[in-house]
């Protein structure tokens, strides 16, 4: 496939789209996480600069989810006196989730209802 002004116009139009979905999502991530709303931006530049990096498809989106937001709020309230702690277990569930990407689990998916 060539890469031509339309590919581009496309890539900006989407890349426009997906910022203006993740803006308000990120700016809640921060606020929830007890670190503001700068922390919720950085996040979701750090997120979309790895995902840019390791990512497996062309038109993969990265960034943050609302039910993302509410299990960090939990961690975060949780183990509120140990940011140490809330981090070890943001970093366990980044391994989990190479470890299930390296075995290849997410084959399965195609036995998964659509109902």
């Amino acid at each position: 496939m060539q890469y031509g002004l339309k590919t581009f116009q496309g890539d900006v139009f989407g890349g426009i789209t997906s910022a203006v979905v993740a803006l308000p999502v990120a700016l809640a991530f921060g606020i929830a996480s007890g670190l503001g709303a700068e922390a919720g931006i950085y996040g979701a530049i750090a997120v979309g600069f790895f995902a840019s990096v390791f990512g497996g498809t062309r038109s993969q989106i990265s960034g943050p989810t609302p039910s993302m937001t509410v299990a960090m709020a939990v961690i975060i309230s949780t183990h509120a006196n140990s940011m140490g702690e809330a981090l070890i277990i943001v970093v366990l569930a980044g391994l989990i989730q190479v470890l299930l990407g390296v075995l290849r689990i997410g084959r399965f998916v195609v036995y998964t209802p659509h109902v």
